[in-house]
């Protein structure tokens, strides 16, 4: 178990984009190899099979947190439906919530007129 922390943290340290981490992985990868830690050996496969893609993640600063916390946020409102509203209350839903303002927002329907629009988008 020490082994294994110790292995995975060295790994840890790879996750910060820096231009000499791809040969900071081909030196994390020989020893793990001659590890006898049989899971870490099938991450190292997965690494293998997309190399360019895994050094471009650990050298280039850019991320694709903001379209996956998107990703989330639209999941999330669907699953507040209970999956059963159709697209296009859940384009007015998701539309409702993108109002940028250095203010609060302001509410633009009352609830009752929300509901009335929510009942008619979901015929």
């Amino acid at each position: 178990m020490t082994h294994l922390a110790a292995v995975v943290a060295g790994f840890a340290e790879l996750l910060t984009p820096k231009a000499g981490n791809t040969d900071r992985l081909s030196l994390w990868i020989a020893p793990v190899h001659a590890a006898d830690l049989p899971h870490l050996h099938a991450f190292i496969r997965g690494l293998e099979q997309d190399r360019d893609a895994v050094n471009a993640a650990l050298t280039l600063p850019y991320s694709n947190g903001p379209t996956e916390g998107v990703n989330t946020k639209t999941k999330r409102i669907a699953r507040q439906m209970h999956e059963r509203a159709g697209f296009t209350l859940l384009r007015h839903r998701i539309l409702l919530g993108q109002q940028h303002s250095p203010s609060p927002p302001k509410a633009t329907h009352s609830k009752c007129e929300f509901m009335q629009l929510a009942h008619r988008d979901s015929f």
